[in-house]
């Protein structure tokens, strides 16, 4: 960000509401520190998120699409919180517990995008690492082989947990779209839409990786798993901008 609100953009932010009170996760700028030191071991104490973008786009290997997908969701997390949130005039008890229930829910969904992106660069690390492991020799072509499969495991499992958590935030933007204010539906088609899309982005990861496996079975459980995910999370934000359309 500008100087100016660089100290700003991650700050702890506590929101206490009459309706609900919610404490937002103060870890998260850490969790997002620990993204851009595991690309450079010294860290960068203090950055923000313009720094993660300027990482992004400094051609570096990483963090790459996947680290972008997971923050991407954790964005669009962060909206069905805020509109989870927000007070409302004349609610009733069950509605509270509702949303009670989704923000409970959703908190850990948001951190753990946020480390599922943290992860991914370390995964793509060890995928790098396999890739320039020696391979003159029959022995040192196995030994990298068997390596980079190894590697390729770490590097599909964690766009496939980005999957799913993006899979069980949309469901929870069911609840959370049902209670929606009217002046808030714009902002929750935008939370909706960035985990949308963090789940194909991470789907887009896992189908590259596993054109390079050769364990078949390993293969096939990942591809039923990534086409479920897809088709209940497209399904799931197909029904929520429905509901969501101007009338």
């Amino acid at each position: 960000m500008a100087t100016h609100s660089e100290a700003s953009v991650f700050a702890p932010l506590v929101v206490s509401t009459p309706a609900i009170g919610l404490l937002f996760d103060s870890s998260l700028p850490e969790r997002l520190d620990r993204v851009m030191s595991a690309v450079h071991p010294a860290g960068f104490p203090g950055q923000t998120l313009r720094r993660l973008l300027d990482l992004l786009a400094s051609g570096l290997l990483m963090p790459g699409g996947g680290s972008a997908a997971g923050i991407g969701g954790a964005l669009g997390v962060s909206l069905l919180l805020m509109v989870a949130s927000l007070p409302r005039k004349g609610s009733i008890p069950l509605q509270e517990n509702e949303l009670k229930s989704v923000i409970a829910r959703l908190r850990p969904a948001r951190d753990r995008l946020v480390h599922l992106a943290e992860l991914d660069v370390d995964a793509y690390s060890r995928v790098i690492e396999a890739l320039r492991l020696p391979k003159e020799t029959p022995a040192q072509h196995l030994a990298r082989h068997a390596a980079l499969q190894h590697a390729l495991r770490g590097a599909t499992d964690v766009p496939l947990d980005m999957m799913q958590v993006c899979e069980e935030a949309l469901r929870c933007g069911i609840v959370v779209s049902n209670h929606s204010r009217l002046s808030t539906k714009a902002d929750l088609a935008i939370g909706i839409e960035l985990i949308s899309v963090a789940l194909r982005g991470a789907a887009r990861t896992v189908d590259a990786n596993l054109s390079r496996f050769a364990d078949e079975n390993y293969v096939a459980r990942v591809t039923e798993q990534c086409r479920r995910f897809q088709a209940n999370g497209a399904e799931t934000t197909k029904a929520i901008l429905r509901t969501l359309a101007p009338v």
